[in-house]
């Protein structure tokens, strides 16, 4: 009996607590880039700035050739992201060309079953670069594959997306 008026008065308690949702994603769109902020722990807001490059296989699907990710750190820095697909040739890694600017090289992370990760830390100087560029080029060798692949990243919205991380 007394557990039935436990079990009871929890249940009413249960119906006065109110219920709290999650807040949704909020999605804005600069040029090439989408900006995706949410709120996580201690009323922080996380925003990161994606651009996915996609092909359309011979069977009409489209699949992910490229998806690059921006994410601020801090005041002065950022992360740099990129999946690639799956089969690629990890001991090279790739390299980053910003329109005629140096090369720079990045080694693979992981790879998971989404695909291959490529993590660069930016500094001011190398959002700067990115900002002031038209193109980013990856280059990258698919598995036994003699000569790199290069996709071209549009920096179009680089520079709004960047402000709104």
């Amino acid at each position: 009996m007394m557990a039935r008026i436990i079990k009871t008065a929890l249940l009413g308690l249960v119906g006065l607590v109110p219920f709290v949702a999650a807040a949704e994603p909020t999605t804005q769109v600069h040029g090439d880039w989408t900006v995706v902020c949410q709120d996580v722990a201690n009323g922080q807001r996380q925003c990161s700035a994606t651009q996915l490059l996609s092909r359309q296989l011979d069977n009409g699907q489209r699949t992910r050739l490229l998806q690059t990710t921006v994410r601020k750190l801090n005041e002065t820095s950022y992360l740099l992201q990129f999946v690639l697909p799956l089969g690629v040739d990890l001991r090279p890694g790739i390299a980053l060309q910003v329109d005629d600017k140096q090369q720079r090289g990045g080694q693979y992370f992981a790879c998971t079953n989404n695909g291959c990760i490529v993590r660069m830390g930016m500094d001011q100087a190398f959002m700067s670069e990115l900002q002031s560029g038209k193109t980013a080029r990856v280059l990258y060798r698919a598995a036994n594959a003699e000569q790199p692949a290069a996709v071209n990243v549009s920096l179009k919205g680089i520079t709004a997306a960047a402000k709104s991380l």
